[in-house]
């Protein structure tokens, strides 16, 4: 193994603690005399126990897999985390709070309740309490610099009356508030064809991602611009790091469709040409800089979910043979990325 995957690991291992905290509640499910007399509810137990265990343990086993991270990141710049200097191992319901600057953390009550039973009952694992522990744990993961960017963590539930053909679970980061939102949804289980642990993880390491994005774009507008130009070239977009980029690739095609949709409102509402030609003016320029950085600042976060070890998105959805089968084509593709990651955030 070389030194830059065993430097790789290392950060890793730092990153993701889920699974040893975690197995040691669940091992003390059978501790309670009530439940040793239960043949039933052992059964039930068990099963959840399982369940949880395997799907955190393929977040493990990924982490661990060296011939996809010897393949995939061979040669890669080595790019240092930032500190995290508490060294206290939280296993209660807490969230840890930045050094220096404490960041709200609002959960909605009765995901809060139900942490807390995961937390300290016996058998009261749910699928809303696993991914809100696993959002602690990426959260509790990241340096003191990354939480400091946010003053509002929202961890909610998808509303029941909305349902999910409208909204779905997911994150996102308002940067005029510097709030980080997480949407649980308790409808699914967790595990194959529900909600998976590490995407979890992801989901949070890249909605930080964006904050930090936007700290350098104020601190260093230099190299954000040639990162910006660098990512956004011709030649680079050719090979969009994952799918979900690939989406932003014609950013000025979605403002348009946008403002279409606006524009018909308008006419129904029936403003005059003037008017309207006034708002398509705030429009456009009110989406001027978004325009201009959104596919940078998407690619800069599907970067950060690699380097922080959660893998990230696959374009192969999770293909290791296919993968495997391009060779250093695709290390080769995802070193530019790296590269101009590294020059960035030096």
């Amino acid at each position: 193994m070389n030194k830059r995957l065993e430097v790789f690991q290392q950060i890793s291992n730092t990153k993701i603690s889920l699974l040893h905290d975690y197995n040691d509640f669940l091992d003390r499910k059978f501790e309670s005399a009530f439940i040793e007399n239960n043949e039933e509810l052992q059964r039930q137990i068990k099963e959840r126990k399982d369940k949880v265990v395997d799907e955190i343990q393929k977040l493990e086993d990924s982490k661990n897999d060296t011939g996809f991270m010897e393949l995939l990141y061979q040669d890669m710049p080595i790019i240092p985390m930032g500190k995290n200097t508490d060294k206290q191992k939280l296993e209660t319901h807490k969230f840890k709070e930045s050094s220096g600057k404490d960041s709200q953390i609002k959960m909605s009550k009765a995901l809060a309740a139900d942490l807390k039973r995961a937390d300290k009952s016996v058998g009261e694992t749910s699928s809303s309490a696993t991914q809100v522990i696993a959002v602690r744990d990426a959260w509790n993961g990241l340096s003191d610099e990354q939480r400091a960017l946010v003053d509002t963590f929202e961890i909610t539930a998808v509303p029941k009356k909305l349902g999910l053909q409208n909204i779905k679970a997911g994150a996102s980061w308002n940067e005029t508030e510097k709030k980080m939102m997480f949407m649980v949804d308790s409808k699914k289980s967790v595990g194959a064809g529900g909600i998976r642990v590490d995407g979890v993880y992801k989901r949070v390491h890249h909605e930080i991602a964006h904050a930090e994005f936007a700290k350098m774009t104020r601190e260093k507008p230099e190299k954000v611009s040639k990162f910006v130009k660098t990512v956004s070239s011709p030649e680079m977009k050719k090979t969009p790091i994952n799918h979900y980029v690939s989406t932003y690739s014609n950013p000025k095609k979605m403002l348009d469709d946008n403002w279409k949709r606006y524009e018909r409102k308008y006419k129904q509402r029936q403003l005059s040409p003037e008017k309207v030609a006034e708002i398509k003016d705030r429009y456009d320029r009110n989406t001027k800089q978004w325009k201009e950085t959104i596919y940078a600042d998407e690619t800069h976060s599907a970067i950060v979910e690699l380097v922080s070890g959660t893998k990230g998105e696959s374009p192969f959805a999770g293909n290791k043979s296919m993968l495997r089968n391009m060779d250093k084509d695709w290390s080769k593709i995802h070193k530019q990325f790296f590269n101009a990651y590294e020059e960035l955030v030096s």
